[in-house]
């Protein structure tokens, strides 16, 4: 399923703590059967700047 904004708001300001830290940062998103995982990468490395 998608997660929603503050779900990814949540993770975006970790990635931004931990890049401001000088470490590298990646994440995955296991895709479902209707295809969130896309979206939810894309609106991610949005939110955190990336």
């Amino acid at each position: 399923s998608a997660y929603d904004d503050a779900t990814l708001r949540e993770w975006a300001e970790r990635i931004r703590a931990w890049r401001g830290d000088g470490l590298d940062v990646f994440a995955y998103f296991n895709n479902d059967e209707l295809g969130y995982a896309p979206k939810n990468a894309l609106r991610l490395r949005e939110l955190a700047g990336a």
